[in-house]
């Protein structure tokens, strides 16, 4: 614990309040999921998920909260070289004030850089009041794009949006019997499971353990925070989506689907049947996740795009603990990617 200008740092778990933290959350104008005690305790259950917590309090009363989480591909020492530290949507300041930023950056620093080679925050807000303490704080800003479907419109407005090929590819999906099957057990999570490490195997990307959807569908399903759905067709699951609840935002969060069953449309599928579901049940946008750098070809993003939406570039800070290290380590990676190209 840290007091400086009559503000104290509490990073002590036992020592804070989970429903005072929640509250805080909730009634933040940038509240969101990700900086929420559930997810914390989702984190927490999963191997090699290590969450930190850090709340700011003046006089009693919660004036921020910061949500860490350390992600790491391996234990012990391999561990730490493919360690980074992730803030998604955080950190959550009271009335956006920039000296309760500045003191919790300086905490954070001072007592988790040593946790994990960088540390980067995805925004999920325009935070552009902000950018001056990151960048005195070591943070440097990086463009990343989003695109966000309003689903406050009739099906006919969502249907126009969107491009002729996607509500055709679902017309085609069900022509050819695919069905929607909601999710309803960890056994239906660990089958959807295996599209998702197939499909990030393809594309070559790093990708969570099973534990963690295992354990997000166990601990959030009963208050509504998730969502899942598999692409099924004669009997076999051919697709998976899950996505984040909260208050009037669907947040994507990770898909997968088989290769062979493509010229089904399982992608196409899911994502419609979502957008309708969430446009019938009072929501109000839905996040489709990162976009990639607006000055790089990005695949993804295209076909993200033609669902409809509007692209904004919240950006990413990012902290860079150990240059050297996280040089080597990154070329390392590209180096790979290109070896598994070329085979």
């Amino acid at each position: 614990m840290k007091q400086e200008k009559g503000l104290k740092i509490i990073s002590d778990f036992q020592q804070i309040s989970k429903n005072d933290w929640w509250q805080f959350v909730i009634d933040h104008p940038r509240g969101n999921i990700f900086q929420s005690p559930p997810y914390y305790e989702v984190m927490k259950s999963t191997p090699l998920y290590y969450p930190f917590i850090l709340i700011a309090k003046n006089e009693g009363k919660i004036t921020g909260v910061m949500l860490v989480v350390v992600q790491k591909e391996f234990g012990w020492f391999a561990g730490y070289l493919t360690s980074r530290a992730i803030i998604m949507g955080g950190p959550l300041i009271s009335k956006d004030d920039p000296e309760v930023l500045e003191i919790m950056l300086h905490f954070y620093k001072e007592n988790f850089k040593r946790h994990a080679l960088y540390t980067q925050i995805r925004n999920l807000h325009d935070l552009g009041w902000a950018k001056q303490k990151f960048k005195e704080n070591g943070f440097y800003f990086e463009e990343h794009l989003n695109i966000l479907i309003s689903l406050n419109v009739s099906e006919e407005q969502l249907n126009s949006a969107m491009h002729k090929s996607r509500k055709r590819n679902f017309i085609k999906a069900l022509n050819k019997g695919v069905e929607l099957v909601e999710i309803n057990s960890t056994d239906q999570v660990s089958i959807g499971f295996e599209l998702i490490r197939e499909t990030y195997e393809r594309v070559m990307l790093p990708y969570a353990c099973k534990e963690l959807f295992v354990r997000a569908f166990e601990k959030l399903k009963d208050q509504k925070l998730i969502k899942g759905v598999l692409a099924v067709h004669e009997g076999k699951v051919i697709g998976i989506r899950l996505v984040f609840l909260y208050k009037k935002l669907i947040y994507d969060w990770y898909a997968g689907s088989s290769f062979e069953e493509r010229n089904k449309y399982p992608n196409d599928f899911l994502i419609y049947h979502i957008l309708l579901w969430g446009m019938k049940n009072g929501y109000e946008v839905f996040d489709f996740g990162g976009a990639g750098h607006p000055h790089e070809e990005y695949g993804v993003r295209e076909h993200k795009l033609k669902f409809g939406g509007k692209v904004v570039n919240f950006g990413r800070f990012q902290l860079v603990h150990a240059p050297i290290l996280y040089k080597i380590i990154s070329k390392s990676f590209i180096l790979w990617r290109n070896l598994k190209k070329m085979t």
